[in-house]
C-alpha cells in the first residue's frame, strides 16, 4: 500500500464518503478514520499518515485543539513527530477563518459544501 490518509470528523457519513471517494479515485491510498479528536491524535501517532483531514467543529476536543497538538514539535525519540504531516482543514466556517488555521499550521483549508473532485485533486497534489 502506498500513502495513508487520516480523516478526523465527527460526521460518520462524511468519513464514509471521503474514504470511498479517496480509495476509488486514488488507487494506492489507504484511508483511516477517527470520529473524535482524541482518537485522531492516537491514530496520527501510531499510523504515521501522509496527510490528515481535520474537522474544526467537533464535540469534546475541537479541531483547533487537535491541530495544536499535532503541530507541536516533539523531540522524544520514542514519539513520532506529527508536526510535519500536512493537515487539511474541512469545516463549515467561512473563508474568513482560513488565515487563522493556516497560521496555526494547517496546509490548506476547505469550507463546506465542497466539490469532492476538487478535494481529490488537492489530495493528489499533496501526496506527490
Amino acid at each position: 500500500m502506498g500513502k495513508t490518509i487520516l480523516c478526523i470528523d465527527d460526521s460518520i457519513n462524511l468519513l464514509q464518503v471521503l474514504k470511498k471517494r479517496f480509495e476509488f479515485e486514488l488507487k494506492d491510498v489507504r484511508v483511516i478514520t477517527a470520529d473524535n479528536g482524541e482518537d485522531g491524535i492516537k491514530l496520527a501517532r501510531s499510523e504515521k499518515p501522509d496527510l490528515i483531514f481535520l474537522d474544526i467543529n467537533m464535540p469534546g476536543m475541537s479541531g483547533d485543539e487537535v491541530l495544536s497538538v499535532l503541530k507541536k514539535r516533539t523531540y522524544c525519540a520514542e514519539t513520532f513527530n506529527t508536526a510535519d504531516i500536512p493537515i487539511m482543514i474541512l469545516t463549515s466556517h467561512g473563508p474568513e477563518e482560513k488565515s487563522k488555521y493556516l497560521s496555526l499550521g494547517a496546509t490548506d483549508y476547505i469550507s463546506s459544501p465542497f466539490d469532492t473532485s476538487v478535494l481529490v485533486e488537492k489530495v493528489r497534489c499533496l501526496l506527490l
